[in-house]
């Protein structure tokens, strides 16, 4: 079960995106969320939010937001998203208070790119190596596997497979 810090991370990243582009798809919000955290695990090792990325037809989708767009009814976003059936709004700002300066960064850069790419663009970018394997094998995307798909160094995926050793071993 996520922790409420976490899932309170998740919606202020989501608050920031929205934020930035105001009204937006489904895949728009789910891809830029994605190329973030992919951004930011490369780059500095560590996640944005917790979510698990599974790889769908469509790319790599974060599954409790996934989840949460497709369901009817309360959902844990109910509080700070206005959802249609295509488009996401913003029901308020984002606290910036549980957004780091490297998390904003990563952000920015995932927002620029898919304001600046169409979906076949940002579809092949996202349909890497990394996300075949996954897809084939059925299975959810690892930390390591997202990372290279952003360019992480030996040294930085090193990194990033010792940390999440210790996150499973203090479970």
């Amino acid at each position: 079960m996520e922790s409420n810090y976490n899932i309170q991370v998740m919606k202020e990243a989501l608050l920031y995106i929205l934020e930035k582009e105001g009204k937006v798809r489904y895949y728009a919000l789910m891809k830029t969320l994605y190329l973030a955290e992919r951004d930011h695990l490369a780059q500095w090792g560590g996640r944005i939010t917790q979510e698990v990325y599974h790889p769908l037809p469509y790319g790599p989708v974060p599954s409790g937001l996934y989840d949460a767009l497709k369901a009817e009814g309360e959902t844990f976003l109910s509080d700070v998203l206005k959802v249609s059936k295509t488009f996401v709004s913003a029901l308020r700002k984002p606290n910036m208070e549980y957004l780091s300066q490297s998390e904003v960064y990563a952000l920015d850069r995932a927002i620029q790119y898919v304001r600046t790419h169409n979906f076949e663009e940002i579809k092949q970018a996202t349909h890497d190596m990394f996300y075949q394997t996954a897809r084939k094998e059925r299975r959810a995307m690892t930390n390591e596997e997202i990372a290279l798909s952003g360019g992480a160094t030996p040294g930085m995926v090193a990194y990033i497979n010792e940390q999440t050793a210790i996150d499973q071993a203090l479970v």
